[in-house]
């Protein structure tokens, strides 16, 4: 369902030139696009991603050193300490927001998933070094800049906060570069959660817990049935979109936030027990290892499960959809098994 909304979005952003062109005609477009993509072997698909990639990084840094350019100069008053201060109504709203903030680290986990295809472990761990320090720096840096430069009462869905740095600091085109790059950076995340999805899948066939014709390879070395079937999430997302307009991004992103979160659960889960059955011996031959160790995953398992709980107050669909979400994943799991 991620996958699904990133496509809605980037067939919203179609609207800005092509107003007259349906926002399902573009995400059917965009969806063969992304499946044609994916065709290719690993080594293709890795320069298309980096490149799509490559114009959100850029723009995002140039925003972070004109926004830092602002907040240093004369120009503007830093917004930290006024109109009420950082937290102007208590931290209940950032709370709320929370799980919102959540979705937008969703596939940091592709590191792991894609460790398979890797050269060496020591690039798997290179790659997720690299991963966090620029996450960190890019979703941070970001932000302080947007809370500093835009006072909060200005805050809304009417303009892009990042147009509205860029236009302070007179860049008279912001509004177009901002929603290229928006566009491109929804493809980017659809293309990345595509390629996790039918590898994910591949990998479960070949575990045993999927269908075991998910787990086939074609001459191109594709996991194909596993990628086809990873597109149902783009099916489902155009139907939604038809038959929903209004609602259908929200509910899309509702149902995908807690797909997100369980798999986070899961995997946190599974680590503080990995933790606890692994030897010092083995332990000590890791070449990459969580500094907290299993502490820190049973922190970030408390986060997560507070965030769930947050998302009531914000999109209710997500808690609503987790009941369908844990019987259909369940029954499945009791099917593959017992087939």
């Amino acid at each position: 369902m991620a996958i699904g909304s990133e496509v809605v979005a980037a067939g919203t952003y179609m609207r800005v030139w092509f107003p007259k062109v349906p926002v399902v005609a573009w995400m059917m477009v965009f969806g063969l696009l992304l499946l044609l993509v994916n065709l290719f072997p690993v080594g293709n698909y890795g320069t298309f991603e980096y490149w799509l990639a490559f114009i959100k990084v850029i723009t995002i840094f140039l925003f972070i050193v004109i926004g830092a350019a602002l907040l240093m100069g004369t120009r503007i008053h830093p917004q930290y300490v006024v109109n009420g201060g950082f937290a102007p109504h208590g931290w209940r709203a950032a709370f709320i927001a929370a799980p919102l903030a959540l979705y937008s680290f969703l596939g940091i986990e592709m590191v792991a998933i894609s460790s398979g295809e890797a050269r060496s472990g020591a690039e798997v761990s290179k790659a997720t070094g690299i991963s966090f320090a620029m996450l960190v720096f890019l979703y941070v840096g970001a932000m302080a800049v947007l809370v500093g430069v835009m006072p909060w009462r200005d805050a809304g869905v009417a303009e892009s906060p990042f147009v509205r740095v860029f236009n302070v600091a007179g860049i008279s085109s912001a509004a177009t570069i901002m929603n290229l790059v928006v566009l491109s950076a929804a493809l980017s995340a659809a293309n990345a959660l595509l390629y996790v999805t039918s590898r994910t899948l591949f990998s479960l066939a070949r575990s045993g817990d999927a269908p075991k014709g998910l787990g086939t390879l074609n001459s191109q070395g594709v996991p194909m049935r596993a990628l086809m079937a990873s597109m149902v999430g783009i099916v489902i997302a155009i139907f939604v979109q038809k038959f929903a307009p209004q609602q259908a991004y929200l509910y899309i992103i509702g149902a995908a936030l807690f797909g997100g979160m369980m798999a986070w659960l899961i995997s946190l889960a599974a680590h503080v027990r990995f933790r606890r059955v692994i030897t010092r011996e083995q332990l000590a031959g890791l070449k990459l290892r969580s500094p907290l160790g299993a502490t820190g995953s049973i922190l970030g398992f408390v986060a997560i499960t507070a965030a769930i709980i947050a998302a009531w107050w914000v999109s209710r669909i997500t808690i609503v959809s987790a009941g369908p979400c844990l019987l259909v994943l369940s029954v499945a799991y009791w099917l593959v098994r017992r087939g």
